[in-house]
C-alpha cells in the first residue's frame, strides 16, 4: 500500500511492498517547504554537476503566498523515501480553469529530481497520477518548473559541465527512469554555445554581425537597453509580446499582468548591465532579450551565500566568463525578419565588452528555425539539449491497478 499523508513530525509514512513511503507536503507551510528544498540538495549531492542556486531564491519560488506563479492552479507536493532516505521529489500541478474556460485535462509537474531508484519514481508518479486524476487530468506532462521559460525539461546530454542559469541539470539516470516508464518526448530545445572570442577570424559571422548592423540602421527600428529601474513601465507591453507566443498558450505560466509582472523582476535579478535590451518599430514591441550572469559558476552547491559570495553575485559581471541569454521573444508577425538576430549581435557584442568571453543561448520550445539559423550564422554551436515529457495518466495508474495496490 502507498499511504500519502499531510506531513507532521509524528506521522511516518507507511511503506508500499517495495519499501517506498510517500510523503505529501503543504508548501503553503513553510516547515514542509524547507523540507521539500532540503530534498533537493539532498538528491543532487551526488551529482557533481549539481547546482542548488540560491537558496532565498529556491524558496521564494516554492512559496505559494509570494510567487504568483501559483494563482490559479491547484497543486501538490510529494516525496518518495525508502529506509527514511529520500529517493525522488516532485511537484504536481494543474491549472484551474478561469471563467469561460474549459476544463484542462494536461496535469504538470516539475521540480522533480530522482536517486537512480526506479520503484521509487514510479510509486511517486503513481500517487501523483492518482492526485491529478482527481482534478480531471488525462496527461501527465514535464519536468516544467511553473513557467516554460525557466528550469523546464530534462537535460539529456552535455553532462560534462553545469548547466548556465536559468537552465535545469540532472544527471543521465533521471532521463532513463522517466524513459522506462512510458514516458515519450513532447518537447526538445537545444541550448547553443556561442563562443565570443575570434568572431573577427570567421567570415560567416562577420556577414551576420553586418547584416545586423544594417538592420539598426533602419530609421523605423530602434533597439536600446532597458533602464532596470523602471522594469514596471515595460511590463505591460512585453506581457502582450508574451502572450503572443505558441509557448505561452500551450504551456504553463503566468496566467495575468499581475503574476507575469513578478516573474519578470524576480527574473531579472542577475541581467548584465545594458543587456535588457527591447526593439521597437514605429513605436511597437517587436523583441526583447535579457542576457543573465551564469551565477551557477559562483554559486556554491549548498545554495547558502556567505557575504563574500553576495558581493561577487551583486558584481557579478566583474567576475564571470560566461552568461546566458534568457527571454528572447519576437512577436509573430516579425519573425523571419533579422530581429532574433539583431538582438544576440547587440547582446553578444555588449557583452564582449564586459569580458565575457560566452554565451549558453537556449532555443525555442516550438518553431525554432529563425534562431537556430541565426545563432549558425553567428558561429554558434549546440552545447547540449532539454526534453519536456508526456504520459497517459491511465498507463501510470494501471501500475498499481495491475499490483491490486490501493491509495489513501
Amino acid at each position: 500500500m502507498i499511504a500519502a499523508r499531510a506531513s507532521t513530525p509524528d506521522s511516518p509514512s507507511q511503506p508500499s511492498a517495495a519499501g517506498v513511503a510517500i510523503e505529501v507536503l503543504d508548501l503553503r507551510h513553510a516547515g514542509d517547504r524547507r523540507r521539500f528544498v532540503a530534498t533537493g540538495e539532498a538528491l543532487g549531492a551526488a551529482d557533481p554537476c549539481h547546482v542548488s542556486g540560491p537558496r532565498r531564491e529556491r524558496r521564494y519560488r516554492l512559496d505559494p503566498g509570494g510567487n504568483l506563479l501559483f494563482s490559479g492552479l491547484r497543486f501538490q507536493a510529494f516525496i518518495a523515501r525508502r529506509g527514511g532516505r529520500p529517493r525522488a521529489r516532485l511537484l504536481a500541478y494543474q491549472r484551474q480553469p478561469g471563467s469561460g474556460e474549459a476544463p484542462d485535462d494536461t496535469g504538470w509537474f516539475g521540480f522533480f529530481d530522482a536517486a537512480d531508484d526506479g520503484a521509487a519514481v514510479r510509486a511517486l508518479l503513481r500517487q501523483a497520477g492518482r492526485w491529478l486524476e482527481q482534478g480531471g487530468a488525462r496527461f501527465l506532462v514535464g519536468p516544467v518548473d511553473l513557467v516554460l521559460d525557466e528550469g523546464a525539461g530534462l537535460q539529456i546530454d552535455g553532462f560534462e559541465r553545469p548547466p548556465s542559469v536559468g537552465l535545469h541539470g540532472n544527471p543521465p539516470h533521471v532521463v532513463a527512469l522517466l524513459e522506462a516508464a512510458g514516458f515519450r518526448t513532447r518537447l526538445e530545445r537545444p541550448t547553443w554555445s556561442w563562443c565570443l572570442q575570434g568572431l573577427q577570424a570567421d567570415p560567416r559571422a562577420q556577414r551576420a554581425l553586418a547584416q545586423a548592423q544594417l538592420l539598426r540602421q533602419r530609421p523605423d527600428l530602434k533597439l536600446r537597453a532597458v533602464d532596470l529601474t523602471r522594469i514596471s513601465d515595460e511590463v505591460p507591453r512585453w506581457y502582450a509580446l508574451w502572450r503572443a507566443q505558441t509557448d505561452a498558450a500551450s504551456g504553463p505560466g503566468p496566467r495575468d499582468e499581475a503574476a507575469f509582472a513578478a516573474w519578470v523582476h524576480e527574473h531579472t535579478r542577475h541581467v548584465l548591465p545594458g543587456l535588457l535590451l527591447a526593439c521597437e518599430e514605429l513605436g511597437q514591441l517587436v523583441g526583447i532579450s535579457a542576457t543573465l550572469a551564469d551565477v551557477n559558476r559562483l554559486m556554491p552547491r549548498s545554495g547558502r551565500l556567505s557575504p563574500l559570495a553576495n558581493l561577487r553575485l551583486g558584481r557579478a559581471g566583474r567576475h564571470l566568463s560566461h552568461a546566458g541569454v534568457r527571454s528572447l521573444l519576437v512577436a509573430p508577425s516579425h519573425r523571419g525578419q533579422g530581429i532574433e538576430g539583431l538582438l544576440l549581435a547587440e547582446s553578444g557584442h555588449r557583452a564582449g565588452a564586459l569580458g565575457i568571453r560566452g554565451l549558453d543561448v537556449p532555443g525555442a520550445w516550438q518553431d525554432d528555425r529563425d534562431r537556430a539559423h541565426a545563432l549558425r550564422q553567428l558561429g554558434a554551436k549546440i552545447r547540449l539539449r532539454h526534453r519536456i515529457f508526456r504520459v497517459e495518466l491511465d498507463q501510470i495508474l494501471r501500475w498499481g491497478r495491475d499490483a491490486g495496490e490501493t491509495f489513501k
